[in-house]
């Protein structure tokens, strides 16, 4: 149980603004509506600088998470770029036998047209 909640368990009045034991005297009333006022404006203070932090955090995280996928993807590129450069020697492999059958075939031609 939070501090919050036993204080309101073990009070039995109100924690109200509007409930105020010292009716009668305006200024207790008046300082105690101070007093909220500061209390409210403590926590007002605390959530914006919580906010701040909760967003610096999350943007490292993000910034991380960014850096990661972004050393995945030149990793990627990397790999396919070099079976790309492979692939294409393969070709240029393939094109010279093709060009050398070709040759070998007109030099039988003109073998047997020698003959």
């Amino acid at each position: 149980m939070s501090s919050e909640q036993q204080l309101a368990a073990t009070d039995s009045q109100p924690v109200f603004v509007t409930s105020n034991p010292n009716e009668d005297d305006p200024n207790e009333t008046l300082k105690q509506h101070e007093v909220y006022y500061q209390q409210l404006d403590e926590v007002i203070g605390q959530i914006d600088e919580h906010f701040k932090r909760t967003l610096v955090q999350h943007q490292k995280d993000f910034i991380k998470a960014y850096e990661g996928q972004m050393l995945k993807v030149q990793k990627e590129l990397s790999f396919l770029k070099n079976k790309q450069a492979e692939q294409a020697g393969k070709l240029m492999k393939d094109d010279d036998i093709t060009n050398l059958q070709s040759s070998i075939a007109w030099f039988k031609s003109e073998a047997v047209k020698l003959n």
